[in-house]
Order: structure tokens, then sequence, then C-alpha cells
């Protein structure tokens, strides 16, 4: 986490304030909770009221973000189901911790709490986000070539060629890597962080397919949970599960919310 609350910080989850929020707020959908394949959200975090559900594109031209909290604010509710996926989970996480009175239930996809300690493993395979915070150096690297390193990077996983359609438009590539310049940038050593519990019913999911988090990073989240925990897997997913198995996680959502 960054020192201060940057654009694109995952601190902004729990701020207010509505500049800029009809833009950022994707187009809501409507099938009782998580449906349809929005794979041009790249990362996104879901708010759930009943099961009419509204997506919150977290990818902005100017790599800023819609926090939680507002769009809440925005329609006058006062609190919902969130679910969130890869950034959008770190957003729901942090949404839950410093707005817990926002929050009926949390979901979380893929990324687990922020104050799991890393494995070996994950810092392996983690090793692109330093490569990320070579400003100007990845944003070259990533689209040369009609998007070969992306390509190769991506192992076929997700809809990739929404996704390139998503970058490539003025300012998109740099927001989104902005996302791990401004909350995993090499700093000093200092003191591990503290939180307060997640006091919402969470449930974590995974996938076993994921190339870029392992399975202990959400298994061994439970330990920041003061509240009922539900620890699922999806065989055979990749990392992009919305896209990938969005029937499996319909039933998930829709089991867990009822």
């Amino acid at each position: 986490m960054a020192d201060q609350a940057a654009p694109g910080t995952m601190a902004e989850a729990g701020n207010t304030g509505a500049q800029g929020l009809d833009a950022q707020i994707a187009p809501s959908y409507v099938h009782e909770a998580h449906h349809g394949r929005p794979a041009s959200w790249v990362t996104t975090a879901i708010v759930i009221v009943g099961f009419v559900v509204g997506g919150i594109a977290l990818q902005t031209a100017l790599g800023r973000t819609t926090p939680i909290g507002t769009v809440l604010d925005h329609f006058g509710i006062e609190t919902a189901h969130v679910v969130g996926h890869d950034w959008g989970a770190g957003v729901a996480w942090l949404t839950a911790i410093l707005a817990p009175q926002r929050v009926r239930t949390l979901t979380v996809i893929s990324v687990g709490h922020p104050l799991v300690p890393p494995t070996l493993r994950q810092y392996e395979m983690a090793w692109y986000q330093l490569f990320f915070q070579f400003a100007d150096v990845a944003e070259a690297t990533l689209a040369r070539d009609d998007w070969a390193w992306l390509r190769r990077f991506s192992r076929g996983d997700g809809d990739l060629e929404q996704a390139i359609t998503d970058l490539s438009r003025p300012g998109a590539l740099t927001a989104s890597l902005n996302w791990y310049r401004a909350n995993l940038a090499p700093r000093m050593p200092r003191p591990p962080a503290t939180l307060p519990p997640v006091t919402a019913p969470t449930m974590g999911i995974w996938s076993t397919g994921d190339h870029y988090l392992e399975r202990e990073g959400m298994k061994n989240s439970v330990a920041f949970v003061q509240a009922a925990w539900r620890y699922e897997e999806i065989p055979g997913c990749s990392h992009w599960v919305p896209v990938d198995a969005p029937d499996r996680l319909n039933e998930l959502l829709l089991d867990w919310l009822r």
C-alpha cells in the first residue's frame, strides 16, 4: 500500500465524493446475482443490492476510481453485498475493512486479504509486478508487435482480444499499470501494517488454473475475518474467473447470498 492515497490506489476504497461518478459506473445488468461475462472490465468491483447488480469499472482513462461508498451514496443505498475480482477484490477487502457498516457480505475472487504474508512461491508468481513499475518501458513492451508480449504472458486465458481492445484506448494501458505502480512499488522496509478485522460474512474464491496468485493467499485470509468464512475452489479455471466460469460463479454467489 502507498503511504498516501494516490490516483488509482486501493486506499481510496472508503472515501467519498461524487465527481465523475456517472462516467465510471459500467452499465448495470440484472439476473439475480453475478450474471454475464464482464470481460471488458479487466478489474471489477461489483455492488449487489438484492440481486440487482451494478459493476464499477476500476480502470479509467486517468487511473482514478469511484469508491464503493460513493456509489452507494449516489443511489441512496446504505448497505450492499460486495463482490470483487483481481484489483476489484483488493478494493472490496478494504471497503469491508474501512467501511464495515456498508457491507452486508463480502465475496473476493482470486486475491486474498492484503495482510496475508506472501510465500516464496507467490513472490515468484508475481515477478511481473516489478516489471510493470518501469514507466514507458512496460507500456512499449506490452503493446509492441500487436501485443505479442501480452499474448504470451496471458497464456490464452480470459478474453484477451477484448482486453487488448480496452487497453488500446488512449491512456488506458498506463492507467491500468498505475494500479501496480501506486500500490506495489518497492518501498523501504517498515513495520507490518495493522488493519481492523473483516466483520462481514466473507466468501473467498480461488481457481486452480491461476498462474498469478496461489491458493494460500486466499485460504489463509480466514485469519483476518471475524465472521462467517467460506472458501471455494473452481477447478480447471484460469485467473479470469468471471470470464471463464460465469455459470459456476453464479451458482456460488446465489447460494452464498440467499
